[in-house]
């Protein structure tokens, strides 16, 4: 099915024909050519000779600025240096080079603005399949340790396959599927941890360690992680010797990451090379705006073109009602990462296609919309199926008629924008006091609960 979803498509068919990036794509690849051409990030000899680039960059300089191109800054070493983080390019390396041995350059055959492209990209794109296959293989174990149902299992997974951001950046160069591969290394390993103990520390310590090198958003991803470890210590019955080796080692790697933005901006700063560039890309104010515009916006929100979401909001009452300490670990290593991703300065456009930002959640708002769905199964009510199938039909309905119809600016909040975060705090008010009256009220127990409460 994931092949059969993919195989057609335009970012898929492009590595061994025209190859044609988009967006950040290019960045990436030059991070990807240059670490497997000289093993570093300095990208100087990209563009020209040393001698024109050293003539750009004094010219630069000279007028106060470090900025370089879209994206790239003008290091105090005087290299050239991409804003984005080196962890994606880092494991398509290997595949990137046999590439270039088995597949050379060949000259006016590449595109224009990637001219040193090996003829062909198959082990390029087959290292993005490997992590995109890897990553469905961790999400069914995530599942299946949840859930415990093989066929509902499936059908979950197939949801996810079908209906998300997932399948369709599955083969393009950006490191939000990687990244939501190391958050389920690490969120397996602290829910349902693996039988041999060192290993799955080392899962715990690679996946929170690695996040942050996809780019600095996913710090607030591993922190959130991190706090999610911490919470299930206790009745997970870890020693403390063990989370505090964890913790250290956690600590000894962070110095690596720091090194990294001190060694290119003389600053140890994860935003010393944004403030370098001169845009800092996340801001309190906006926080507000991407919130509730990534559930509600027209044109941004995940709940409009992926209606399962509207589960997700029901699921956490159903988490909070059966197992409370699981519902608040989830949403503990989740709030920080929605929280700095609501931040972006332009939360919706750049996020395109909708929910780029929030593939490594997904997982997330998937095990709470199956817990909605597991009760529908294991307590069945007629008005209690009514129930969700209306609420899904109105999202259905909005998005032929657009009667909740919120368009939230990209900057700062303006008055409208107070009065749609007003509306859509009181759209998410009435889902919980309609679920909650709908439980006491509505849905009719099952036969064998109605006998165990009497």
């Amino acid at each position: 099915m994931f092949f059969m979803k993919i195989e057609n498509t335009y970012s898929f068919r492009r590595f061994r024909t025209h190859q044609s990036f988009n967006g950040d794509e290019p960045k990436y690849m030059r991070m990807v050519h240059s670490l497997v051409k000289d093993g570093s990030l300095d990208l100087s000899n990209i563009w020209g000779s040393k001698e024109e680039m050293d003539k750009v960059k004094k010219e630069i300089i000279a007028s106060g600025s470090k900025r370089f191109g879209d994206m790239y800054i003008i290091g105090v070493n005087g290299s050239i240096y991409p804003m984005h983080m080196p962890g994606l390019a880092l494991l398509l390396s290997p595949g990137y080079l046999l590439d270039s041995i088995l597949y050379p350059n060949v000259p006016g055959k590449a595109p224009t603005n990637l001219p040193f492209l090996p003829l062909s990209l198959y082990f390029t794109r087959l290292s993005l399949i490997a992590i995109s296959i890897l990553t469905l293989l961790l999400l069914f174990r995530l599942l299946y340790h949840h859930f415990q149902n093989l066929f509902f299992v499936s059908v979950l997974l197939l949801l996810f396959l079908l209906n998300s951001p997932f399948s369709g950046y599955s083969s393009q160069v950006y490191p939000s599927i990687p990244a939501t591969l190391f958050s389920l290394l690490a969120l397996n390993s602290i829910l349902y941890p693996f039988k041999n103990k060192g290993l799955n520390d080392f899962f715990i310590i690679v996946g929170i360690g690695f996040l942050p090198w996809f780019h600095q958003r996913f710090i607030f991803l591993s922190l959130g992680l991190f706090l999610g470890f911490l919470i299930v210590r206790k009745n997970a019955r870890i020693p403390l010797k063990r989370v505090f080796v964890i913790s250290i080692i956690l600590m000894i790697l962070s110095l690596s990451y720091f090194y990294y933005f001190y060694f290119i901006t003389g600053n140890p700063s994860p935003l010393s090379i944004s403030k370098l560039f001169g845009k800092v890309y996340a801001r309190a104010n906006i926080l507000p705006l991407g919130f509730f515009g990534n559930f509600f916006s027209r044109t941004a929100s995940i709940i409009w073109t992926y209606p399962w979401i509207i589960l997700f909001f029901f699921g956490i009452y159903w988490g909070v009602k059966k197992n409370w300490r699981l519902t608040a670990v989830l949403l503990v290593i989740s709030i920080p990462y929605y929280l700095i991703c609501s931040a972006a300065v332009s939360w919706d456009g750049v996020a395109r296609p909708v929910g780029r930002y929030l593939i490594p959640l997904f997982p997330v708002f998937l095990i709470f919309a199956g817990k909605t769905i597991q009760d529908i199964f294991e307590k069945f009510s007629y008005p209690k199926l009514f129930f969700y199938i209306g609420y899904v039909l109105l999202i259905f309905l909005n998005k032929k008629i657009w009667f909740i119809n919120f368009n939230f600016s990209y900057s700062y909040i303006e008055h409208a924008d107070l009065i749609l975060i007003i509306k859509s705090t009181l759209i998410i008010f009435s889902l919980y006091i309609s679920i909650f009256f709908g439980d006491k009220f509505l849905f009719q127990r099952n036969s064998r609960e109605l006998a165990n409460s009497e």
